[in-house]
């Protein structure tokens, strides 16, 4: 069995009536595991023993950690297992404790044994000795016993299915998705709206020919009536060319022949995007008569789109928000505004200003700094003159001047100011940016025009007409420009222009829709504002600024996070943390033990304030995730 892969960092911090415990959380060798669906469990009671409850579904997870073992043996020592009982209309019965796994190749066998707790009555399960399945990361086995405390009498019988957590990104769906519902011999009207959603996908297998993964949390819907919710299976590899799998296994609700579980799967093929993007199409194994099911998923690791836009808005769904969303603020796809316009300028010396100061290029750096640029030069009160190719930060400083940024490429004197349209600084201090007005740089002998990605090193990344070529555009010699980008690991860029055009593939494409140098549309400017649900009637609200977060993306250099704790107001705990991720998230919980559930919003900020704790009675755990 392979070694866990690193997960996204964190450390725990311990609120009680007595003094602050501060311990950081131990990195261990062990295995992650999850419980997949077709876990089970199940009761058969003393007193009636020709009654048999359930099974009920289970979830949760545990670990794995390697023992010393003879021979071929492979043991392992089971601990912090977890697992939900999920019981019919009646909270989750919760199974907690420990136990071994012992496996021969050798001798062609295998155990499990478990010793949990139930509530408060104590159980021994074990599988006892079973022949050894051919070797795989994978467990499914059945483990049976009494209570031995005799509280609650009776036979328990518990099926562990799960798979080991290597690593784990949670995924979205994007432009494109859809589920059809169709019925081919009884000729009714074809059902097709457009999906939403996500899932989380886990790699549970790293194989020299192929990558296996689980998908769980699925969760697609469309409107208010239709929803999908299960798991699935998926792999992409192969020893003669690359093909990828996928296997869902769900529960649909709003099909036309009524709620049902359904599988469907994929015709085995090439991957059509780039990984980790991913667009597959699956269809129902087996379907009714009159309602078949086909699935369209194109899916990107995204948890939240952060970006500005060209013109303010009223957000219907929040009245009385205040001040009103303006240009210059930080948002959310997911309808939240991260900062005002006011809270981005205040450092830079702007205490009250008078309006909203528009900004164009926009990414967080290392530390939760907010970089940018603005629309128009501007003078600061405390700074002095900023143009607008200067990038600043919401710290209170001038990052580059426009003319650092450019030194590397030996522009003809005298030296212009290029302005910046979008921006991004990578892992190891590498920055990529965008410019406003063209330039010739003697070193490269090539001209510098608006929308290409150039980098504080001295070289165009990727030039603008090389990120359009693939969408043909009709008039080739118009020039859309570029108004934010973000690069991907893989290289593929997604990106936004300045004016809409007329691509021969798609048609018309609008100025603020979210492309990828890759061909596809990945958001409408609309769908990027529709959470607001904005008052003005607007054909797009423009797209200035840029930052995705996502599990993709990891710090170059792991950071050391600490967390500490001083009162705040109102008796509520303010958490501080010198840390160096770009955007952070506090997650808590009130028992050892027990899932940590997110209780801030992801942040760029180093603090947080949890009102929910004033009158603490209890003790709290919170643990910090950065990205």
């Amino acid at each position: 069995m392979n070694r866990a892969s690193i997960f996204p960092q964190w450390c725990a911090l311990l609120l009680g009536l007595g003094p602050v415990l501060f311990q950081p959380l131990a990195q261990v060798d062990q295995l992650a595991y999850r419980a997949v669906r077709s876990s089970a469990f199940e009761v058969q009671p003393t007193d009636a023993p020709s009654s048999i409850q359930g099974p009920f579904r289970v979830r949760g997870s545990f670990s794995m950690a390697p023992q010393i073992a003879p021979l071929d043996w492979e043991n392992y020592r089971i601990s912090d297992l977890r697992l939900e009982v999920l019981l019919d209309a009646a909270p989750p019965a919760v199974l907690r404790g420990s136990g071994t796994f012992r496996r021969s190749g050798l001798f062609n066998r295998m155990r499990m044994d478990l010793d949990v707790q139930l509530g408060e009555t104590a159980l021994h399960l074990t599988s006892g000795e079973l022949p050894a399945e051919p070797w795989t990361p994978d467990i499914d086995m059945v483990l049976k016993g009494k209570a031995v405390d005799g509280t609650r009498p009776g036979t328990y019988a518990l099926r562990l299915a799960a798979v080991r957590e290597l690593a784990r990104w949670q995924y979205r769906l994007i432009d494109g998705s859809s589920w059809t519902d169709d019925c081919e011999k009884c000729g009714r009207p074809t059902i097709r709206w457009s999906l939403h959603g996500g899932f989380d996908l886990v790699l549970v297998e790293k194989h020299p020919l192929f990558n296996r993964y689980h998908l769980f949390d699925i969760r697609f819907f469309s409107g208010t009536d239709y929803e999908l919710e299960g798991e699935g299976d998926y792999q992409v590899g192969g020893e003669v060319a690359l093909r990828q799998e996928l296997r869902l296994d769900v529960e649909a609700k709003g099909t036309f022949g009524g709620p049902r579980t359904m599988t469907l799967t994929n015709m085995p093929g090439p991957p059509t995007r780039l990984w980790p993007m991913w667009a597959v199409d699956v269809q129902e194994a087996e379907s009714t008569p009159e309602s078949k099911l086909l699935l369209e998923l194109r899916a990107a690791p995204v948890r939240e789109l952060w970006f500005s836009t060209t013109h303010g808005m009223t957000a219907g769904l929040q009245p009385g928000l205040q001040p009103r969303i303006s240009g210059g603020d930080v948002l959310t796809d997911s309808g939240r505004r991260v900062k005002t316009n006011a809270q981005l300028i205040s450092a830079l010396g702007w205490t009250e200003p008078k309006e909203a100061l528009a900004v164009d290029a926009l990414t967080i750096a290392p530390g939760g700094e907010v970089w940018f640029s603005f629309s128009e030069g501007q003078t600061s009160p405390t700074l002095g003159v900023i143009s607008d190719g200067d990038l600043v930060s919401d710290h209170g400083r001038i990052v580059r001047r426009n003319g650092e940024l450019m030194a590397s490429f030996g522009l003809m004197p005298p030296l212009p100011d290029l302005g910046l349209d979008g921006v991004q600084v990578l892992d190891d201090g590498e920055i990529l940016f965008s410019i406003v007005r063209e330039s010739f740089s003697e070193r490269l002998g090539v001209m510098l025009r608006p929308g290409d990605i150039l980098s504080s090193r001295g070289n165009v990344t990727r030039a603008a007409k090389e990120l359009l070529a693939v969408f043909e555009p009709e008039d080739q010699a118009a020039d859309p420009g570029l108004d934010a980008f973000f690069v991907w690991p893989s290289g593929e860029v997604w990106f936004s222009t300045e004016s809409g055009f007329i691509s021969k593939t798609m048609g018309p494409i609008m100025d603020g829709a979210l492309l990828s140098d890759q061909g596809y549309v990945v958001a409408h400017n609309l769908d990027l504002v529709q959470p607001f649900q904005p008052l003005e009637d607007l054909a797009n609200f423009g797209l200035d600024g840029l930052f995705l977060v996502t599990d993709v993306a990891a710090p170059a250099k792991p950071a050391r996070v600490l967390l500490s704790l001083k009162n705040g107001e109102g008796g509520g705990v303010r958490l501080t943390w010198p840390a160096q991720g770009r955007v952070f998230q506090v997650e808590a919980t009130t028992a050892v033990g027990d899932p940590f559930a997110p209780v801030s919003p992801i942040v760029p900020d180093l603090e947080w304030m949890d009102s929910s704790a004033s009158g603490l009675t209890q003790s709290s755990y919170y643990r910090l995730r950065q990205w």
